[in-house]
């Protein structure tokens, strides 16, 4: 069980009756979350350590309101699978603007070096994952992780509150950071590509 999500999910539904009794849309709970995440992604090309730390925590409370804007949209009655595909691409081009921006850095502080070109191939199949992922398309998705596997994600995935990369962030190991979630990348499409072959062959 993933006790992180639950208990935020919980916590976060108490924001509904605000939400409904001021006629905000789940539209722009949504809008909100990726403006403000491109916010944050800025903070983290143009601000140096701690000052770019306010931003990712206030990040991860907007974060708390994807676990409401679903049950908004039913209550409304406006659900849109457009919206929903937005909602879903979007984590992927939030996480791709993240790394982007600590790989600028890295650049600026850097040069080019291996790390450097490995760093670049992961961010560069984040776009590559989305457009397979979103052809893909479920919206249940995000939930196919069961047993163990489930709170791992919750804790990894970058669209999720309060995950690996804040916490490498908030002790500054930056370059750690852009680095793991790199791999992580590369290791997701190669798993993907594997995927395709094996269904094409089956």
């Amino acid at each position: 069980m993933d006790f992180k999500k639950e208990f935020l999910r919980k916590h976060a539904k108490k924001l509904l009756p605000f939400f409904v009794r001021n006629n905000i849309s789940p539209e722009f709970l949504v809008l909100f979350r990726i403006i403000f995440g491109f916010i944050t992604a800025l903070s983290l090309f143009f601000l140096e350590y701690p000052f770019y730390i306010i931003f990712l925590v206030l990040y991860q409370f907007v974060l708390i309101l994807d676990y409401v804007d679903g049950d908004l949209a039913r209550i409304q009655k406006k659900f849109s699978l457009t919206w929903a595909k937005i909602d879903f691409v979007f984590h992927y081009i939030l996480s791709f603007s993240f790394l982007l921006a600590l790989l600028i850095k890295y650049f600026s502080n850097y040069g080019t070096n291996t790390i450097f070109f490995i760093c670049l191939v992961g961010i560069s199949l984040i776009m590559i994952i989305m457009l397979i992922s979103t052809y893909n398309y479920k919206i249940v998705s995000g939930r196919g992780y069961q047993g163990f596997l489930k709170p791992i994600y919750s804790f990894i995935a970058m669209e999720n509150t309060f995950n690996l990369f804040f916490f490498l962030m908030i002790f500054n190991l930056w370059e750690l950071a852009l680095f793991c979630y790199s791999l992580l990348y590369i290791l997701i499409f190669l798993v993907k590509v594997y995927k395709f072959i094996i269904s094409s062959t089956s």
